[in-house]
């Protein structure tokens, strides 16, 4: 019971500062770096396409209007719609405009495979099954967040309890939750901060940032929790 416990815990924290650094570097990808994807052969596929994915269309392309409304219009859907299939970026439609991250099984294990080595040097120092299967829990949760979370959190918090999914309700009761939901709103505001969704790295990295009272008024009245 001991290994279960400390493999959740070391497990929780290499995917916590995983997650904070991959979504800094790649899905907030720096020009310098961008410059240099060309040469870095698949990798540098990779970090231009989660960086356009991420960034250029769901933090700039979509919920323009405001924090909660993808499109103001379905003439604005169509348009990105065709815009991206144009570009042979079915993909991106399919995993809602980059408010998803899994399509497919493949894009599931492939938006783990950074953080697997970590995982896997860690559950070295301690082979046991416990500790190894508690290591495993918050590497399958990562993109489990990512991909039934992250949309709930761009709702009115009324309307996110109306839509979650029966096993996801008593999630957006919890405290958790609802700081995520002012956690992640002050990520699309501040886009150098709040990285996490699941939460720690940020403040380990010294990349978290906390609302001003404005802000929490903001929140407010978009129906942030």
């Amino acid at each position: 019971m001991i290994d279960l416990i400390l493999g959740l815990c070391l497990g929780y924290l290499i995917v916590t500062l995983c997650k904070s650094f991959y979504h800094r570097v790649s899905g907030h990808a720096t020009h310098k770096l961008r410059q240099l994807c060309p040469k870095l052969g698949s990798l540098g596929h990779i970090i231009l396409d989660r960086w356009y994915s991420h960034y250029v269309i769901h933090h700039c392309t979509t919920f323009k209007h405001n924090y909660v409304t993808q499109f103001s219009s379905r003439q604005e859907q169509l348009a990105c719609t065709e815009k991206l299939e144009s570009e042979n970026n079915h993909h991106i439609v399919a995993q809602s405009f980059g408010l998803r991250v899994v399509d497919t099984p493949i894009d599931y294990f492939s938006y783990m495979a950074p953080t697997v080595p970590f995982i896997m040097v860690l559950c070295c120092f301690n082979p046991t099954v416990e500790f190894i299967l508690g290591a495993l829990v918050p590497l399958a949760i990562m993109p489990l967040m990512s991909e039934f979370i992250h949309p709930l959190l761009h709702m009115d918090y009324q309307i996110a309890q109306q839509q979650a999914h029966p096993i996801l309700k008593p999630i957006l009761k919890t405290r958790y939750f609802k700081y995520l939901a002012h956690h992640h709103w002050l990520h699309h505001r501040h886009p150098k901060y709040n990285f996490n969704l699941m939460l720690g790295g940020d403040w380990l990295f010294g990349c978290h940032r906390k609302a001003t009272t404005e802000e929490i008024t903001e929140m407010k009245a978009l129906g942030l929790p």
